[in-house]
């Protein structure tokens, strides 16, 4: 059975797990404990059964029974790994955030999903905006529905404005394009577009600190930014919605990624779902069966299991 081992402490590693669940929109049915307490079963909504092994204070391991990890979980899912096991070669620490008097947070959406683009989005606040934020109710994006998310969405840019908000939407035609260019490395891409989005708010506010919920190593974004952004601290850390920007990061890059997912639908009077699980198969066949295959490359992103059965 394939397997992939996690560098997560035992306490967060359960956690760690079903977020990565959720972004991929997997909903998870049941989680039973081990009788010896070495682990957690985790049954899943979308055929997908695995445990979760204990192995170490500091390291935990993933045994798929049934189904395939998303791809967010890693190159478990990547075509030249399949059945493989494989191991993450980063650290995945929470770290503490700092009381910043100003910073930049970011965060994305869509790279679960196998239809609609991968959408990064940034913020920049002060120690005052992020006071408003608060009250306005700002927290993760996968903590509030699709309609929540939309209209936090618009509170956010009449609070900050255009110029404290960078959104890039890497679509589906360019996703594939930029997923072989770069090696079939999804960190890669994710990199390039923090750094992106980075350097648009640098552009008109100075700023030394980001925090960024983590995704890879700590020098993906690092490497992929330009002289405008060498400068900056980036601090990349799991669960950093817990900070305010990066909470509305990912309202911000949820709402765009919804928008662009109902317009990609609407062109094909086509309800596209999201996640990567059987209604998503069944809609891409559907698609193919109207449009022919060579379609799919301008509404998912071709690397996704989904694409095998087609």
């Amino acid at each position: 059975m394939p397997s992939v081992d996690f560098k997560l402490p035992r306490a967060t590693a359960e956690g760690e797990v079903e977020r990565m669940l959720d972004s991929a929109a997997i909903k998870v049915e049941s989680k039973q404990p081990l009788n010896n307490g070495t682990g957690t079963k985790f049954i899943c909504s979308s055929a997908l059964s695995f445990i979760l092994y204990f192995k170490r204070e500091f390291s935990s391991k993933i045994v798929v029974e049934k189904g395939e990890l998303p791809p967010v979980f890693g190159v478990l899912n990547s075509g030249e790994h399949k059945g493989e096991r494989t191991k993450n070669v980063f650290r995945r620490e929470i770290k503490e955030i700092p009381n910043f008097d100003k910073h930049i947070g970011t965060d994305e959406s869509g790279k679960g999903d196998y239809f609609g683009p991968l959408v990064v989005a940034g913020v920049f606040v002060t120690a005052n905006d992020e006071q408003i934020l608060k009250l306005l109710g700002i927290r993760d994006s996968k903590l509030g529905s699709d309609a929540k998310n939309m209209e936090l969405a618009r509170k956010i840019f009449e609070v900050l404005g255009g110029d404290k908000i960078s959104v890039i939407s890497i679509g589906p035609m360019r996703y594939n394009s930029l997923y072989t260019q770069m090696g079939s490395n999804l960190n890669s891409i994710l990199g390039w577009g923090h750094a992106r989005v980075i350097e648009n708010l640098l552009k008109n506010n100075e700023c030394g600190h980001v925090v960024v919920d983590q995704f890879g190593g700590e020098d993906v974004i690092k490497k992929a930014l330009f002289k405008g952004g060498r400068g900056v601290e980036v601090l990349q850390t799991p669960k950093a919605e817990r900070d305010i920007a990066v909470a509305a990061a990912s309202i911000l890059a949820r709402a765009k990624f919804l928008n662009e997912l109902k317009k990609l639908g609407s062109d094909l009077d086509i309800e596209l779902p999201k996640g990567a699980g059987g209604a998503v198969t069944e809609t891409a066949k559907k698609i193919v069966f109207l449009k022919g295959k060579d379609y799919l490359k301008t509404v998912a992103k071709l690397h996704f299991k989904n694409s095998d059965v087609l």
